[in-house]
């Protein structure tokens, strides 16, 4: 998550997240061929029995050829084809006779090739109104996915974060939006959860109240709402966004407050989450299979952190944790550090290190964090390239919608998504059957792309590379079935093109629009001051925006916040600051 703040003659801190792939003797002798195998087809009923396609050495024999006969079965040509000496012909046969129809035609002295007509289908595509913004899942090869599996009901979630925009309290919390606190793609998604943090005061949960059955006092951020939507937020029906799994749940789990966590509150939240007793606290009812932690600190993996992740692995349950953001070594960063952990970093559109994303040799495997420093061109729009998932404007009622944040923070919940449609086809994956798959099956970064223009990043540093949900769901689903041959998939479109976003302060007279200051600012981590000069006195609106298509001009799409500010003669009016909110 990225905050940004921008002033006049100085510069304050900003939030950055931290929540953050033979011879021998004798006088014999054999003589004959070895010709190679055909390739069976992945899934015999993902071709048209009886149809082959013949593309011919001769162009007179595939003008003429109205007939063909092989496996004892007589094809009749259907239509030639628009490709030079190629036919389809069909015959009376079922699948398995088909293949022999396309080994036998395939050795004639006349026949280039002979191949059955394969099937293929539509990837799926959800109806979500914003689901076109949501780059980052085709960067993971994730519609591909989808036509695998889209998840099921019976696999639950944790987010263990800073709250979600659920309110459980609700009566119609689970079944449609009519509460103003509850998100409405969380309606009939969240299934239960628990505030972990203990000190109820403002520099904790700021409730009050410390430990309570009650999650949702969202009173720190909307941090753990994104994660969650990018989990499994309501998907394809018509609003907002989707979620990487269509059908799982969520339980969520409060341990971050003002100031961050303690390791004994998220170490609690972790075995609680996982069905594990914690003295004073109730039983947990939906036990996770699958726990995301989008957060981190600095320093080795504690042994408490430790202990709990041993013992939840060794219930099955599988944690996966955010490498962090300080484009820093994952050596010193906890819980990316610790053992029992998958740990995430991030890339961008581009699909190279996102620059801020941690590295190392504890990084097993790379997904799409987003990249606000470039944005992208979609639908006919230019937006941030960040991650797009469930938000809302609390400065509007909690107007719900999506954000575009970026951060290994986002970059988890998709992993910790794809490993819940993995164990929705194959309940029994554990942490170490769910890395190898991942790893296996991931798609390494090309050279240089891990380091990214930074010369103390290595390729070996970016783990397996980024994850291909695909060819890992095929995988998954090739080894909990077997003998059931499932489609390939496709490969994963060319990533999309970029532009480096400009960053504008721009002062309009409100009296005289024609009366114009602007000067641009490099938007980086951290706040940067601006300054305009020459302004007659008047009043004036100060505009930080982000300029997405390039005109230099704050467009209606394009993320940007204003302040009214008067100027009276000869005066200079200083920290004037502006926050820039994630783009809605």
């Amino acid at each position: 998550m990225k905050k940004r703040s921008i002033q006049i003659l100085s510069i304050v801190s900003v939030l950055t997240i931290g929540l953050i792939g033979c011879g021998g003797g004798g006088n014999g002798s054999i003589s004959g061929t070895v010709s190679p195998g055909l390739t069976k087809p992945a899934n015999t009923n993902n071709f048209v029995a009886g149809e082959v396609i013949v593309k011919f050495k001769s162009k007179v024999q595939a003008t003429n050829a109205l007939t063909l006969q092989a496996g004892g079965l007589q094809l009749a040509r259907v239509r030639a084809l628009g490709l030079a000496k190629t036919s389809l012909f069909r015959a009376n046969a079922n699948a398995e006779q088909t293949l022999e129809l396309v080994r036998q035609l395939s050795n004639r002295s006349d026949v280039e090739y002979a191949e059955v007509n394969s099937i293929n289908h539509a990837l799926a595509v959800p109806n979500d109104e914003q689901y076109v913004r949501q780059w980052h899942y085709e960067n993971m090869n994730l519609p591909a996915a989808w036509d695998i599996s889209k998840g099921v009901a019976s696999t639950v979630v944790a987010v263990i974060d800073d709250g979600m925009l659920y309110n459980a309290a609700s009566p119609n919390a689970a079944t449609n939006d009519a509460d103003p606190l509850t998100h409405p793609d969380f309606a009939g998604k969240v299934i239960g959860g628990y505030d972990m943090i203990s000190d109820g005061g403002p520099d904790g949960a700021g409730d009050g109240d410390g430990r309570d059955a009650n999650p949702y006092d969202n009173l720190i951020g909307l941090h753990g709402t994104h994660v969650g939507g990018t989990i499994a937020a309501a998907t394809d029906n018509g609003k907002f966004g989707a979620g990487v799994n269509w059908n799982a749940k969520l339980i969520n789990v409060r341990t971050l407050g003002n100031k961050g966590g303690s390791v004994a509150d998220i170490a609690d939240g972790v075995l609680w989450a996982a069905g594990i007793a914690v003295p004073g606290l109730p039983a947990n009812p939906n036990p996770a299979k699958v726990l995301n932690l989008s957060l981190g600190g600095d320093g080795p993996c504690s042994e408490t952190y430790q202990n709990a992740f041993d013992q939840i692995t060794a219930l099955g349950a599988i944690a996966v944790v955010a490498a962090g953001n300080e484009t820093a070594n994952t050596a010193d960063k906890n819980p990316a550090n610790c053992n029992n952990v998958i740990t995430v970093g991030a890339t961008g559109p581009t699909n190279k290190r996102a620059g801020y994303s941690n590295f190392g040799a504890r990084v097993d495997v790379m997904a799409p964090g987003g990249d606000l420093e470039l944005s992208i061109n979609r639908g006919g729009e230019d937006f941030q390239a960040g991650v797009f998932s469930t938000y809302a404007d609390k400065t509007n009622g909690n107007a719900f919608n999506l954000g575009s944040i970026q951060g290994t923070s986002m970059a988890t919940p998709h992993m910790a998504g794809l490993i819940s449609l993995m164990v929705g086809i194959d309940p029994t994956l554990n942490y170490t059957k769910t890395l190898a798959f991942l790893k296996n099956n991931a798609t390494a970064l090309a050279p240089g792309d891990c380091a990214n223009g930074n010369t103390a990043v290595t390729d070996d540093f970016c783990g397996a590379g980024l994850v291909n949900a695909a060819k890992t769901l095929e995988k998954v689903k090739e080894a909990a079935n077997p003998g059931t041959d499932v489609p390939t998939p496709p490969a994963p479109p060319a990533p999309p093109v970029v532009k480096i976003t400009k960053n504008f302060v721009r002062a309009v007279d409100n009296s005289d629009a024609s009366k114009v200051k602007q000067v641009e600012i490099n938007l980086t981590k951290t706040a940067v001051a601006y300054t305009l000069t020459d302004l007659a006195p008047g009043t004036y609106k100060v505009t930080a925006y982000d300029d997405l298509n390039g005109n230099a001009v704050p467009d209606a799409n394009e993320p940007k916040v204003s302040l009214d500010v008067t100027i009276g003669t000869g005066e200079n009016k200083t920290n004037v600051n502006l926050t820039m909110q994630p783009d809605s």
